[in-house]
C-alpha cells in the first residue's frame, strides 16, 4: 500500500503523521498488517482500531474517521487475518481466532509510546463482529470502548456471525453478496499455493455480474458456485440458518461485555432488530455498572453499512438525515471522547428519527416512554389476494367463523423484493434498499394484503413490530 493510498482529500490537515505498513505480531506468530494515523498535536493519544475484510485503505475514507481525527484521537485500520497483507487463514465465523486477534492487536497498541494506554475499536456490520468476536475469548485490559454498528453480539447463532436474517429467514441477496466478497481472497490465496482456480474465478465474476443467475438457480444447493470445494463450504455456511433466529441457539451471556458499547442502526437495515435487542439486553446484562450504563444507540433512515445519505429509495428525508446533517460523527466523536479520553461530555441514551416528521428526538429508553403499545388482527373473507381483495388489518379479533386466507406459492415466479431493510452494497439491477413503492408486489394474487380503515388522526408509530403468525403449508419448507 502506498502512501497516497493511506488518505482522503484534506487528510493532511487532520494528520500529523501516517504509518501505512505497520506489522503487529499475533500470538501464533502471523503479522497483522495494519496502517495508523496520528493526529495533530503532542501524543500520546487515545487510540480507535477498525478491523475489516476489506481493504485498509476504504475505512479511512469514512467521514466519521476524519471526525475522530479531528477530535484528536489516532485511528487504527487493520486488515484482518487472511485477507490482504495480514498473515494466516481468514475465519468467516469470526471465532475464537477473530477474538484473540482483536485482543492482541488492541493489546500492542496500547503499549505503544504515542498511545496513551486506552484503546477504543469501531466499526459496521462484519467490523462489528471483529469486535464483539473479543468477547468469547477474554476482554483486553486496555479495550476501554466500543462501537458496534449495524451488527455484533447478537448473531442469531453461537460459532459464527453470518448475515443476519431478516423478519427470520436467510437474507438471500446479503448472502450472495458476500460470498463473492470472501471468496476473492480465498482463491488468490489457493492460487498463490499453485491451484488451478481459473473456473472458480470465471464462475465467481459471473455471479458478481449476472447474480440473478444464482438466486433463481433451483434448487439453489446445486448452483455452479458450489462445484468448487472452498466456495462450496462458504456458500453453505452462509445458508446455513435456523428457521427462527430465537430457535434453540444460546446467545452468549450479556455478561462477558465489559465496556460501553455506542450502537447504531438504520431503519432499513436487516440488522436492525438484532441491534435494538443488544442495546437494551446490555444495557441489563452487562458484566460492569459502567457498561450498563454506557450502552448508546442512534437510529436512522438508513439502509445496512454506515452510510448516512438524505435520500433512500423513492423517499428525501431533508439534510437533516444526512452524514453532514445529522448527529451521528459528533455522537460517535463525543462517545469516545466521554469514554477514551475522559471528556465531561454528554451522550443520550437514545437518538433517533421520526420518519414522515424527519427530525431528530433524544430519549432516556427505547421504546420511548409513554408509548402504548396496540395489537391489531389480520381478518379477511377468505380472499386477502392482492391489494384489490379483502383482508383487513383491525383492532378486533376475527370471529371462529371467518375463513382462512390462501395462496399459491409458484418458486418458478417468485414475488420479487421492492425495497425494504436490504444491504446497501446490493447492486442487482432494479433493488433499492429503503422505502419503495410496493404496487407491483400488492398486485399479484399470491401476496396477502391487509389493510386498516383511514386513520382519523396522526399517528406515531416508534417502537417495535411484531407479527404473531398462525400459518400451514403444504410444501416441505416455507418462508413466510
Amino acid at each position: 500500500m502506498t502512501l497516497a493510498e493511506t488518505g482522503f482529500p484534506g487528510w493532511m490537515e487532520l494528520c500529523g503523521s501516517v504509518r501505512p505498513d505497520v506489522r503487529v505480531p499475533m500470538r501464533d506468530g502471523a503479522l497483522a498488517a495494519l496502517t495508523l494515523w496520528l493526529p495533530k498535536g503532542e501524543g500520546p493519544f487515545p487510540v480507535v482500531l477498525t478491523t475489516s475484510l476489506s481493504r485498509r485503505r476504504v475505512t479511512i475514507d469514512h467521514p466519521n474517521v476524519r471526525s475522530l481525527l479531528g477530535a484528536g484521537f489516532a485511528v487504527a485500520s487493520a486488515d484482518a487475518r487472511g485477507r490482504y497483507e495480514s498473515e494466516g487463514e481468514l475465519d468467516p465465523t469470526y471465532g475464537e481466532q477473530s477474538g484473540r486477534d482483536m485482543h492482541d492487536t488492541v493489546q500492542w497498541l496500547a503499549a505503544q509510546p504515542w498511545c496513551s494506554g486506552a484503546v477504543g475499536t469501531f466499526g459496521g456490520s462484519h467490523r462489528a463482529y471483529y469486535q464483539t468476536s473479543m468477547a468469547k475469548t477474554g476482554m483486553p485490559g486496555a479495550l476501554k470502548a466500543m462501537a458496534t454498528w449495524t451488527g455484533g453480539y447478537r448473531a442469531g447463532r453461537t460459532e459464527g456471525a453470518g448475515p443476519p436474517m431478516s423478519g427470520g429467514v436467510i437474507a438471500l441477496g446479503t448472502t450472495l453478496i458476500w460470498l463473492p466478497n470472501e471468496a476473492g481472497g480465498v482463491l488468490d490465496r489457493l492460487a498463490a499455493t499453485g491451484v488451478d482456480v481459473a473456473a472458480a474465478k470465471s464462475t465467481l465474476a459471473r455471479m458478481r455480474s449476472h447474480p440473478r443467475e444464482t438466486f433463481e438457480h433451483l434448487p439453489l444447493l446445486e448452483a455452479p458456485i458450489t462445484k468448487f470445494g472452498d466456495l462450496r463450504e462458504l456458500f453453505a455456511y452462509r445458508l446455513a440458518r435456523t428457521s427462527v433466529p430465537s430457535d434453540g441457539v444460546a446467545v452468549p451471556p450479556g455478561e462477558v461485555i465489559t465496556t460501553p458499547v455506542f450502537h447504531e442502526a438504520g431503519w432499513f437495515d436487516h440488522a436492525a432488530w438484532m441491534q435494538i435487542e443488544t442495546f437494551n439486553r446490555l444495557r441489563e446484562e452487562a458484566g460492569t455498572a459502567a457498561a450498563r450504563a454506557g450502552q448508546h444507540i442512534v437510529l436512522g433512515p438508513w439502509p445496512h453499512g454506515m452510510s448516512f445519505a438524505d435520500r433512500l429509495g423513492d423517499m428525501y428525508f431533508g439534510p437533516e438525515a444526512g452524514s453532514a446533517g445529522s448527529p451521528v460523527e459528533d455522537l460517535h466523536a463525543r462517545f469516545f471522547r466521554k469514554y477514551l479520553a475522559g471528556a465531561d461530555v454528554d451522550v443520550p441514551a437514545v437518538t433517533y428519527f421520526v420518519m414522515g416528521r424527519n427530525e431528530w428526538r433524544t430519549s432516556d429508553v427505547w421504546p420511548p416512554a409513554g408509548v402504548s403499545r396496540q395489537r391489531l388482527y389480520l381478518r379477511g373473507r377468505g380472499a386477502a389476494n392482492s391489494a384489490a381483495g379483502d383482508g383487513l388489518l383491525s383492532a378486533d379479533a376475527p370471529g371462529d367463523d371467518e375463513p382462512a386466507d390462501e395462496f399459491r406459492y409458484d418458486p418458478a415466479d417468485p414475488v420479487p423484493t421492492l425495497g425494504g431493510a436490504l444491504d446497501w452494497q446490493l447492486v442487482i439491477p432494479g433493488m433499492l434498499a429503503g422505502p419503495v413503492e410496493q404496487g407491483p408486489v400488492e398486485r399479484r394474487a399470491d401476496v396477502l394484503c391487509y389493510t386498516t380503515e383511514p386513520l382519523r388522526s396522526a399517528a406515531e408509530i416508534s417502537g417495535p413490530v411484531v407479527l404473531n403468525l398462525f400459518a400451514s403449508t403444504s410444501a416441505v419448507d416455507t418462508d413466510f
